[in-house]
């Protein structure tokens, strides 16, 4: 019994790495196919981007218009939501002080309530949302332009998106818009 349950555990592992391996190309491309369709659809009047990598393996895209001017940033986020990990893409303005809009690419969210959060409705809550001081949720009405209206019945959905934004602003701001009076370097007079 134990020489048949080695054996079957042996050959699904092995069967299950070949799928993977045959499978992962396609994967990969779709979700690079998903992360470019984010990008455009983030910032109003997109045409074309280019991808940004940071030191810290980080990557964030900058977004142009067709006549190439610099339209804003597409910047990727994700955190914990009810049912699991949560990725998005946010929409920023050039100065990071309002989304252009969201775009939820992975969500496990529990269908029907949680799962609001990738619906357009829900999504274009984000376009034109002032980001300072920070975007806030609310039950109910909204009444300043940082605040988002949470979903009847997925408050966490809702907080996981809003913390989401928040953090991948927070996480991205120092990146983008550096500070404009670096610190002195070691052994420099700060004054």
């Amino acid at each position: 019994m134990v020489l048949v349950l080695t054996l079957t555990g042996l050959i699904s592992s092995l069967s299950l790495g070949l799928i993977y391996r045959q499978v992962e190309p396609r994967v990969m491309d779709q979700q690079a196919k998903a992360t470019r369709e984010a990008v455009l659809a983030v910032i109003p009047g997109a045409e074309k981007f280019t991808e940004k990598k940071v030191v810290t393996k980080t990557t964030y895209y900058e977004v142009f218009g067709n006549d190439g001017k610099l339209l804003g940033y597409g910047l990727p986020g994700s955190g914990v939501g009810y049912g699991g990990v949560i990725l998005v893409m946010v929409g920023v303005t050039i100065d990071l002080k309002k989304a252009t809009g969201l775009k939820v690419l992975e969500s496990v969210e529990t269908p029907g309530l949680g799962g609001k959060i990738t619906k357009k409705e829900f999504q274009d809550k984000f376009a034109n949302l002032i980001l300072e001081p920070g975007v806030a949720l609310v039950k109910g009405k909204k009444s300043k332009e940082n605040e988002v209206e949470a979903i009847t019945g997925a408050t966490i959905s809702s907080r996981a998106i809003v913390k989401i934004v928040n953090d991948t602003i927070a996480k991205f701001k120092p990146i983008i818009l550096p500070s404009p009076h670096p610190l002195p370097a070691a052994g420099e007079d700060s004054r």
